[in-house]
Protein backbone atom coordinates (compact mmCIF):
# COMPACT_ATOMS: atom_id res chain seq x y z
CA UNK A 1 0.00 0.00 0.00
CA UNK A 2 1.85 3.57 -1.26
CA UNK A 3 1.49 6.07 1.08
CA UNK A 4 2.63 9.50 0.40
CA UNK A 5 4.11 11.69 3.90
CA UNK A 6 3.72 15.35 3.21
CA UNK A 7 5.74 17.64 5.43
CA UNK A 8 8.15 19.82 5.51
CA UNK A 9 9.70 18.72 8.43
CA UNK A 10 12.63 16.12 8.32
CA UNK A 11 12.44 14.54 11.44
CA UNK A 12 9.31 14.38 11.01
CA UNK A 13 9.24 12.74 7.75
CA UNK A 14 11.56 9.67 9.19
CA UNK A 15 10.13 8.86 12.37
CA UNK A 16 6.79 8.31 10.02
CA UNK A 17 8.89 6.84 7.06
CA UNK A 18 10.32 4.96 9.02
CA UNK A 19 7.48 3.81 11.26
CA UNK A 20 5.28 3.24 7.92
CA UNK A 21 7.64 0.92 6.18
CA UNK A 22 7.67 -1.35 9.43
CA UNK A 23 3.90 -1.63 9.60
CA UNK A 24 4.01 -2.73 5.57
CA UNK A 25 3.84 0.17 3.76
CA UNK A 26 5.43 1.82 1.06
CA UNK A 27 6.63 5.19 1.76
CA UNK A 28 6.67 8.41 -0.49
CA UNK A 29 8.02 12.11 0.59
CA UNK A 30 6.79 15.70 -0.47
CA UNK A 31 7.87 18.26 1.71
CA UNK A 32 5.62 21.00 0.11
CA UNK A 33 1.80 21.53 -1.02
CA UNK A 34 2.97 21.48 -5.04
CA UNK A 35 4.58 17.95 -4.65
CA UNK A 36 1.34 16.65 -3.07
CA UNK A 37 -0.96 17.98 -5.73
CA UNK A 38 1.18 16.77 -8.42
CA UNK A 39 1.00 13.64 -6.89
CA UNK A 40 -2.52 12.93 -7.14
CA UNK A 41 -3.09 14.78 -10.31
CA UNK A 42 -0.65 14.42 -12.85
CA UNK A 43 -1.00 11.36 -14.60
CA UNK A 44 2.35 10.14 -15.31
CA UNK A 45 3.47 11.01 -11.71
CA UNK A 46 0.01 9.01 -10.69
CA UNK A 47 1.24 5.55 -12.61
CA UNK A 48 4.13 5.48 -11.51
CA UNK A 49 3.17 6.07 -6.97
CA UNK A 50 0.13 4.87 -7.38
CA UNK A 51 -0.91 6.39 -3.98
CA UNK A 52 -3.64 5.14 -2.45
CA UNK A 53 -3.35 7.33 1.21
CA UNK A 54 -1.90 10.72 1.96
CA UNK A 55 -0.78 11.71 5.66
CA UNK A 56 -0.49 15.50 6.11
CA UNK A 57 1.60 17.54 8.56
CA UNK A 58 -0.44 20.93 9.00
CA UNK A 59 2.37 22.70 9.37
CA UNK A 60 2.44 22.27 5.33
CA UNK A 61 0.08 25.24 5.33
CA UNK A 62 1.41 27.82 6.33
CA UNK A 63 -2.06 29.88 6.81
CA UNK A 64 -5.27 27.64 5.96
CA UNK A 65 -5.30 24.04 5.50
CA UNK A 66 -8.63 23.84 4.08
CA UNK A 67 -7.87 24.72 0.63
CA UNK A 68 -5.25 21.73 0.42
CA UNK A 69 -7.30 19.70 1.86
CA UNK A 70 -9.72 20.48 -0.83
CA UNK A 71 -7.57 20.50 -3.36
CA UNK A 72 -6.17 16.95 -2.43
CA UNK A 73 -9.77 15.54 -2.59
CA UNK A 74 -11.23 17.42 -5.83
CA UNK A 75 -7.64 16.69 -7.60
CA UNK A 76 -7.59 12.43 -7.52
CA UNK A 77 -8.06 11.47 -10.61
CA UNK A 78 -8.10 7.52 -9.98
CA UNK A 79 -9.55 6.06 -6.91
CA UNK A 80 -10.29 7.52 -4.00
CA UNK A 81 -7.26 8.42 -1.71
CA UNK A 82 -7.50 8.30 2.17
CA UNK A 83 -6.51 11.82 3.42
CA UNK A 84 -4.93 11.63 7.08
CA UNK A 85 -4.18 14.76 8.55
CA UNK A 86 -1.69 15.19 11.65
CA UNK A 87 -2.28 18.91 13.50
CA UNK A 88 -0.03 20.40 15.75
CA UNK A 89 -1.08 20.31 19.48
CA UNK A 90 1.30 23.57 19.87
CA UNK A 91 -1.37 25.45 17.61
CA UNK A 92 -4.60 26.49 18.27
CA UNK A 93 -6.87 23.67 16.68
CA UNK A 94 -10.38 23.69 17.92
CA UNK A 95 -13.18 20.91 17.81
CA UNK A 96 -14.87 23.08 14.46
CA UNK A 97 -11.72 23.45 12.81
CA UNK A 98 -11.37 19.55 12.95
CA UNK A 99 -15.11 19.01 11.92
CA UNK A 100 -13.93 21.56 9.08
CA UNK A 101 -11.37 19.82 8.05
CA UNK A 102 -13.35 16.68 7.53
CA UNK A 103 -16.33 17.62 5.79
CA UNK A 104 -13.50 19.30 2.98
CA UNK A 105 -12.46 15.66 2.62
CA UNK A 106 -10.03 14.71 5.27
CA UNK A 107 -10.60 10.67 6.54
CA UNK A 108 -8.93 10.84 10.12
CA UNK A 109 -7.43 13.97 12.19
CA UNK A 110 -5.16 12.81 14.78
CA UNK A 111 -2.49 14.83 16.60
CA UNK A 112 0.94 14.69 15.50
CA UNK A 113 2.30 13.51 18.79
CA UNK A 114 -0.39 10.95 19.14
CA UNK A 115 1.39 7.44 20.27
CA UNK A 116 2.64 5.12 17.54
CA UNK A 117 0.36 2.40 18.37
CA UNK A 118 -2.76 4.31 18.17
CA UNK A 119 -2.21 5.80 14.63
CA UNK A 120 -1.25 2.39 13.71
CA UNK A 121 -4.21 1.31 14.55
CA UNK A 122 -6.34 3.94 12.66
CA UNK A 123 -3.78 3.27 9.33
CA UNK A 124 -4.57 -0.64 9.84
CA UNK A 125 -8.14 0.15 9.54
CA UNK A 126 -7.72 2.20 6.44
CA UNK A 127 -5.82 -0.06 4.71
CA UNK A 128 -8.09 -2.72 4.94
CA UNK A 129 -10.57 0.15 3.38
CA UNK A 130 -8.40 1.18 0.40
CA UNK A 131 -7.20 -2.57 -0.31
CA UNK A 132 -10.99 -3.64 -0.76
CA UNK A 133 -11.15 -0.28 -2.94
CA UNK A 134 -8.41 -1.93 -4.89
CA UNK A 135 -10.27 -5.33 -5.30
CA UNK A 136 -13.25 -3.56 -6.47
CA UNK A 137 -11.75 -1.50 -8.74
CA UNK A 138 -9.82 -4.35 -10.30
CA UNK A 139 -13.18 -6.33 -10.69
CA UNK A 140 -14.67 -3.35 -12.22
CA UNK A 141 -11.58 -2.96 -14.89
CA UNK A 142 -12.10 -6.60 -15.38
CA UNK A 143 -15.68 -6.58 -16.33
CA UNK A 144 -15.28 -3.48 -18.31
CA UNK A 145 -12.78 -5.40 -20.48
CA UNK A 146 -14.68 -8.42 -20.52
CA UNK A 147 -17.48 -6.35 -21.78
CA UNK A 148 -16.03 -3.69 -24.29
CA UNK A 149 -12.88 -6.38 -25.94
CA UNK A 150 -12.57 -9.44 -27.69
CA UNK A 151 -10.98 -12.14 -25.30
CA UNK A 152 -9.12 -13.56 -28.02
CA UNK A 153 -7.60 -10.83 -29.89
CA UNK A 154 -7.85 -8.31 -27.36
CA UNK A 155 -9.13 -6.05 -29.56
CA UNK A 156 -12.74 -3.47 -29.05
CA UNK A 157 -15.38 -6.34 -29.55
CA UNK A 158 -17.91 -5.51 -32.15
CA UNK A 159 -20.06 -2.96 -29.61
CA UNK A 160 -16.66 -1.04 -27.72
CA UNK A 161 -15.76 -0.44 -31.94
CA UNK A 162 -19.46 0.75 -32.88
CA UNK A 163 -19.34 3.27 -30.19
CA UNK A 164 -15.82 4.66 -31.10
CA UNK A 165 -17.52 4.55 -34.38
CA UNK A 166 -20.54 6.99 -33.24
CA UNK A 167 -18.10 9.08 -30.71
CA UNK A 168 -15.63 9.77 -33.59
CA UNK A 169 -18.63 10.71 -36.21
CA UNK A 170 -19.40 13.46 -33.69
CA UNK A 171 -15.81 14.84 -33.35
CA UNK A 172 -15.49 14.59 -36.85
CA UNK A 173 -18.03 16.65 -37.58
CA UNK A 174 -17.58 19.30 -34.35
CA UNK A 175 -14.31 19.79 -36.72
CA UNK A 176 -15.28 19.59 -40.28
CA UNK A 177 -13.51 16.49 -40.88
CA UNK A 178 -13.42 13.46 -42.85
CA UNK A 179 -13.48 10.11 -40.87
CA UNK A 180 -12.48 7.23 -42.81
CA UNK A 181 -13.72 3.68 -42.49
CA UNK A 182 -12.08 -0.04 -43.68
CA UNK A 183 -13.74 -2.97 -43.27
CA UNK A 184 -11.24 -6.09 -43.52
CA UNK A 185 -11.99 -9.77 -43.46
CA UNK A 186 -9.70 -12.17 -43.79
CA UNK A 187 -9.72 -14.24 -46.85
CA UNK A 188 -10.79 -17.91 -46.88
CA UNK A 189 -10.42 -18.14 -42.92
CA UNK A 190 -12.96 -21.13 -43.38
CA UNK A 191 -10.47 -23.01 -44.87
CA UNK A 192 -7.46 -22.18 -42.75
CA UNK A 193 -10.00 -23.70 -39.90
CA UNK A 194 -10.65 -26.37 -41.88
CA UNK A 195 -7.16 -27.61 -43.04
CA UNK A 196 -5.18 -26.76 -40.05
CA UNK A 197 -7.83 -26.90 -36.77
CA UNK A 198 -9.78 -23.94 -34.86
CA UNK A 199 -6.56 -23.42 -32.33
CA UNK A 200 -4.54 -22.31 -35.74
CA UNK A 201 -7.62 -20.14 -36.47
CA UNK A 202 -7.36 -18.18 -33.79
CA UNK A 203 -3.18 -17.83 -33.33
CA UNK A 204 -4.37 -16.48 -37.23
CA UNK A 205 -6.84 -14.11 -35.95
CA UNK A 206 -4.36 -13.16 -32.95
CA UNK A 207 -1.39 -12.35 -35.46
CA UNK A 208 -4.01 -10.55 -37.65
CA UNK A 209 -5.21 -8.37 -35.22
CA UNK A 210 -1.50 -7.55 -34.04
CA UNK A 211 -0.01 -6.69 -37.46
CA UNK A 212 -3.54 -4.56 -38.44
CA UNK A 213 -2.13 -1.99 -34.75
CA UNK A 214 0.73 -2.05 -35.85
CA UNK A 215 0.06 -0.57 -39.10
CA UNK A 216 -2.05 2.25 -37.70
CA UNK A 217 -1.53 5.29 -35.85
CA UNK A 218 -2.10 5.45 -31.96
CA UNK A 219 -5.41 7.90 -32.72
CA UNK A 220 -7.30 5.18 -34.84
CA UNK A 221 -8.97 2.02 -33.30
CA UNK A 222 -9.81 -1.03 -34.85
CA UNK A 223 -11.84 -4.04 -33.84
CA UNK A 224 -13.06 -7.28 -34.25
CA UNK A 225 -16.47 -6.69 -35.88
CA UNK A 226 -17.21 -10.47 -35.89
CA UNK A 227 -15.92 -13.59 -36.86
CA UNK A 228 -12.97 -12.76 -39.41
CA UNK A 229 -13.96 -9.39 -40.14
CA UNK A 230 -12.66 -6.28 -38.76
CA UNK A 231 -13.58 -2.64 -38.92
CA UNK A 232 -10.91 0.29 -38.81
CA UNK A 233 -11.93 3.82 -37.91
CA UNK A 234 -9.47 6.51 -38.60
CA UNK A 235 -9.82 10.18 -37.88
CA UNK A 236 -9.15 12.91 -40.32
CA UNK A 237 -8.26 10.66 -43.16
CA UNK A 238 -9.68 10.29 -46.77
CA UNK A 239 -9.30 9.78 -50.30
CA UNK A 240 -5.55 8.27 -51.06
CA UNK A 241 -4.30 8.80 -47.58
CA UNK A 242 -6.67 6.21 -46.61
CA UNK A 243 -6.16 4.02 -49.92
CA UNK A 244 -2.41 4.00 -48.59
CA UNK A 245 -3.02 2.76 -45.52
CA UNK A 246 -5.48 0.31 -46.83
CA UNK A 247 -2.84 -1.15 -49.06
CA UNK A 248 -0.58 -1.29 -45.90
CA UNK A 249 -2.32 -3.63 -44.29
CA UNK A 250 -3.17 -5.94 -46.81
CA UNK A 251 0.58 -5.56 -47.71
CA UNK A 252 1.39 -6.66 -43.90
CA UNK A 253 -1.15 -9.76 -43.84
CA UNK A 254 0.43 -11.56 -47.10
CA UNK A 255 3.10 -12.99 -44.59
CA UNK A 256 2.36 -16.13 -44.05
CA UNK A 257 1.74 -16.83 -40.35
CA UNK A 258 4.08 -19.35 -38.44
CA UNK A 259 2.08 -22.25 -36.51
CA UNK A 260 3.95 -24.92 -34.74
CA UNK A 261 6.52 -25.11 -37.59
CA UNK A 262 3.59 -24.48 -40.38
CA UNK A 263 3.58 -21.60 -42.62
CA UNK A 264 -0.09 -20.50 -42.93
CA UNK A 265 -0.43 -18.22 -46.00
CA UNK A 266 -3.24 -15.90 -45.33
CA UNK A 267 -4.32 -12.35 -46.79
CA UNK A 268 -7.39 -9.63 -46.30
CA UNK A 269 -9.67 -8.14 -48.78
CA UNK A 270 -10.68 -4.34 -47.60
CA UNK A 271 -13.78 -1.75 -48.16
CA UNK A 272 -12.63 1.68 -47.51
CA UNK A 273 -15.44 4.36 -47.48
CA UNK A 274 -15.07 8.10 -45.96
CA UNK A 275 -17.74 9.62 -43.60
CA UNK A 276 -18.05 13.58 -44.25
CA UNK A 277 -18.80 15.96 -41.93
CA UNK A 278 -21.94 16.39 -44.11
CA UNK A 279 -23.27 13.27 -44.22
CA UNK A 280 -26.07 12.53 -41.88
CA UNK A 281 -25.74 8.98 -40.60
CA UNK A 282 -22.18 7.20 -40.09
CA UNK A 283 -23.99 4.06 -40.55
CA UNK A 284 -24.27 4.54 -43.80
CA UNK A 285 -20.75 5.73 -44.95
CA UNK A 286 -20.03 1.92 -42.79
CA UNK A 287 -22.78 0.50 -45.04
CA UNK A 288 -20.85 1.80 -48.11
CA UNK A 289 -17.77 0.17 -47.11
CA UNK A 290 -19.10 -3.09 -46.48
CA UNK A 291 -20.21 -3.10 -49.96
CA UNK A 292 -16.77 -2.07 -50.82
CA UNK A 293 -15.73 -5.15 -49.11
CA UNK A 294 -18.43 -7.49 -51.09
CA UNK A 295 -16.83 -6.03 -54.11
CA UNK A 296 -13.24 -7.12 -53.51
CA UNK A 297 -14.23 -10.33 -52.47
CA UNK A 298 -16.21 -10.51 -55.67
CA UNK A 299 -12.79 -9.24 -57.60
CA UNK A 300 -10.56 -12.19 -56.69
CA UNK A 301 -9.93 -11.57 -52.50
CA UNK A 302 -6.36 -9.74 -51.38
CA UNK A 303 -7.33 -6.32 -52.49
CA UNK A 304 -8.64 -3.11 -51.22
CA UNK A 305 -11.93 -1.42 -52.83
CA UNK A 306 -12.59 1.93 -52.54
CA UNK A 307 -16.30 2.94 -51.60
CA UNK A 308 -16.13 6.44 -53.77
CA UNK A 309 -14.42 4.42 -57.24
CA UNK A 310 -16.59 1.14 -56.94
CA UNK A 311 -18.83 2.20 -60.14
CA UNK A 312 -15.30 1.85 -61.84
CA UNK A 313 -14.62 -1.08 -60.25
CA UNK A 314 -17.58 -2.74 -61.31
CA UNK A 315 -17.26 -2.18 -64.45
CA UNK A 316 -14.24 -4.41 -64.68
CA UNK A 317 -15.89 -7.27 -63.61
CA UNK A 318 -19.37 -6.65 -65.57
Amino acid sequence: MNILIVSHDDATLERLGVSFTDWGFIPFFADDQEVLLNSVSDRSLEHRLDIQMVVIDTRIASTNLVPLIRNTRTNQITGYIYICILFDETAVVDQNQQNQWRCEGADLVLSIDTSMQTLRSHMEVAKRMMQHQLQQRIVQQSLWNQAHHDPLTELPNRRSILSSLERQSTLAQQRNQALGLLMLDLDFFKNINDTYGHDCGDAVLKEAASRMKHCMRNTDAVGRFGGEEFLAVVPNCSGEELHRLAERIRLSMKHPVLYKKQLIPISTSIGASVHFASDDNVLDSLGRADKALYLAKEMGRDRVVCAWMMDEYASKIG
